[in-house]
């Protein structure tokens, strides 16, 4: 894949674009898979879906389907299970989380170790500002994932809709909805099969099938096999949380590494010079 800094458009008013160029089998693969993590991690924010006109229009909207369905079925849920595993893995998780804290730990899964956030180029409130933004449009975006999961009984929803009216009333989740983690960290059967279905979809990414490698899951106290069957013992959450978020580090900074890179060389010295001028000018702003 590769991102070109923004170009001009065609009068100044009209400002400038920043466009990548990936082709529909890898963006599929990425979405699905998140061999790369990065057509991924944009597209688990919201997008617009832009057909130009000199596009044949069947086969546009055909592809741009083909997208929405892979991205729905797959990239969504992925990056809900992972932030509710990171969100209950951190210090054996708290047991009650916040939609909204979700949504920010979802938001930030492709930034987390992007050279551009350490670099100083990024405002470091750029995850909270997105969400702030967009909270709507995630919440619409993650109704169906959330559904899904609660379904699956990785938690309850503790309803706090005051009598009020508000903006989101309409939605069918809301921003200070609460999550019950505590079925994941029962000790019987019934928690050992919230884990299955917690652990088990996102064990099958490519990116985590080496888990079994990682030196954090050497110190469990039984062998991964048993791990990876029946998830005993709520402490697997703890470790997965810091294994998996290990491994998705590592790719985010790959993938931002090489997208930087790739960038410069195609944007040229010129236009990059600009592009990080207008990048360290924002993050000031």
């Amino acid at each position: 894949m590769f991102f070109i800094p923004p170009m001009p458009l065609a009068t100044p008013a009209a400002g400038s674009i920043k466009y990548g160029v990936i082709a529909e089998e890898v963006l599929l693969e990425d979405v699905k898979q998140w061999l790369y993590f990065y057509a991924a991690g944009r597209l688990q924010k919201p997008v617009e879906a832009v057909l130009l006109s000199n596009m044949n229009q069947a086969e546009a909207q055909a592809c741009a389907l083909r997208v929405h369905q892979a991205n729905r079925t797959h990239n969504l849920l992925q990056a809900m299970r992972l932030s509710v595993l990171l969100c209950a893995g951190a210090d054996m998780g708290p047991r009650m989380v916040p939609v909204l804290t979700l949504l920010e730990r979802i938001v930030g899964l492709s930034y987390t170790s992007d050279i551009r956030m350490h670099s100083g180029l990024e405002n470091p409130n750029k995850v909270r500002n997105i969400l702030r933004a967009n909270t709507d449009r995630f919440l619409g975006m993650y109704a169906a994932a959330l559904t899904q999961l609660q379904h699956d009984g990785l938690f309850e929803r503790i309803d706090v809709r005051p009598v009020a009216a508000s903006s989101t009333e309409s939605l069918q989740w809301r921003a200070d909805d609460l999550l019950d983690l505590s079925a994941l960290f029962r000790s019987d059967v019934h928690g050992q099969r919230r884990r299955y279905h917690l652990l088990a979809p996102l064990l099958q990414l490519p990116l985590f099938k080496g888990i079994q490698h990682e030196s954090e899951l050497r110190r469990l106290p039984y062998s991964y096999p048993q791990v990876a069957k029946r998830f005993q013992g709520p402490v697997v959450v703890e470790f997965f949380a810091e294994a998996l978020g290990a491994l998705l580090r590592r790719r985010v900074l790959r993938s931002s590494v090489s997208q930087a890179v790739k960038g410069l060389i195609t944007a040229g010295p010129t236009r990059s010079l600009q592009y990080l001028w207008g990048k360290w000018r924002r993050r000031w702003n």
